[in-house]
């Protein structure tokens, strides 16, 4: 392809035109969210909806962030849901694959996140502003860590690591994952809500749009620290 600015020749997966700077239109395209939700609800549909594990974690995860957005101090309880969590990351990402030496990782990553929240809870308290800054925090630290769970199982490195990456490859597509972690928190609430009539299917949806990001930015090579653009 060709900058539409000073018309230099530029690869398929060129972020920014090396010449002038220009953004280019396939790196729009290519992270516009309601692309990553379509390709994701095409998976959903080709797939019955019936995995229990990517349901049961999604809810998990879902209830240790209420906790800390609601302010709950259950510290037990967080901790033993990190271990369940991470029991349904291995699940669904590892032995599918023959890979449960994964739950490490999974475990690893669950209970950072719960130190995540409780450290917040512990020095933002108090005070009503130091409130608002840890739901901002809090907020934040979820989209930085959306494409994680895949990174866990594609890559061959430390949970340390590859938070430095997921950090890294966001850094132009923040406000993107903040939107899809709301899109699909507003979708798992309102299944939640109607009963667990649209539970199962809502779980695969969610499940495939974290597979769809995750493949997208690998593809852009976003994960990668020498691109760090």
């Amino acid at each position: 392809m060709n900058c539409k600015k000073c018309k230099q020749k530029l690869d398929d997966v060129t972020i920014y035109c090396h010449a002038c700077g220009q953004p280019t239109d396939s790196f729009r395209k290519h992270f516009s969210i309601m692309s990553v939700l379509q390709e994701a609800k095409h998976l959903t549909e080709m797939q019955k909806p019936s995995y229990i594990s990517i349901g049961l974690f999604i809810l998990l995860a879902f209830v240790i962030t209420i906790f800390n957005v609601f302010d709950v101090s259950a510290y037990v309880l967080q901790f033993v849901l990190a271990i369940c969590v991470s029991g349904m990351f291995m699940f669904l990402f590892g032995i599918p694959q023959g890979n449960r030496k994964k739950y490490g990782l999974y475990f690893e990553f669950s209970l950072l996140v719960v130190l995540y929240f409780i450290f917040l809870k512990l020095i933002c308290q108090g005070d009503p502003i130091l409130n608002l800054v840890r739901l901002v925090l809090v907020l934040w630290g979820i989209a930085i860590v959306f494409p994680m769970p895949y990174l866990i199982f594609s890559k061959e490195e430390n949970v340390f690591t590859l938070l430095k990456k997921a950090y890294i490859a966001g850094k132009y597509l923040r406000w993107h994952q903040f939107c899809l972690c709301l899109y699909l928190s507003f979708r798992l609430f309102s299944s939640f809500v109607l009963l667990f009539f649209f539970l199962p299917s809502t779980f695969v949806f969610t499940a495939n749009v974290m597979k769809v990001w995750y493949q997208r930015q690998d593809k852009y090579l976003l994960y990668d620290k020498r691109n760090d653009y």
